[in-house]
């Protein structure tokens, strides 16, 4: 498997902006349309209520987004260098009810790469 190769300052600059962002969201005013009603629809001003409930709605979903991915962002970040196997078990450890215990499985054949080459690479 692979390693995770990120530069760990672009992970954290990449976390610290999904937060600002997320918190920017959280912080605007619901929308309201002052005087709605002078405009004597009964359907408008509803209209208009359920528009701004939907979008301080969408707002939140969107801040929420933004820890999460925030969030995972600071989980990946913390294995740089490791392989994606090692990421693997750790997430299930951490994610995993507590009942059963996780046993990963290994497989009945380990690959070696020496196998496939037997002589020095002649770029060496």
């Amino acid at each position: 498997m692979g390693d995770i190769r990120l530069d760990p300052s672009e992970m954290d600059n990449l976390r610290s902006r999904l937060l600002r962002i997320g918190d920017s969201l959280e912080s605007q005013p619901t929308l309201t349309a002052p005087g709605v009603n002078a405009f004597g629809s009964a359907v408008l001003a509803e209209t208009t209520d359920e528009f701004s409930s939907n979008e301080k709605t969408r707002r939140t979903d969107c801040a929420t987004w933004c820890q999460n991915n925030a969030d995972g962002v600071h989980f990946t970040a913390q294995f740089v260098g490791q392989t994606d196997e090692d990421v693997a078990q750790a997430w299930y450890a951490q994610h995993l009810p507590s009942g059963p215990v996780y046993v990963p499985a290994t497989p009945a054949y380990m690959f070696s790469w020496d196998k496939l080459f037997k002589h020095q690479d002649k770029y060496e």
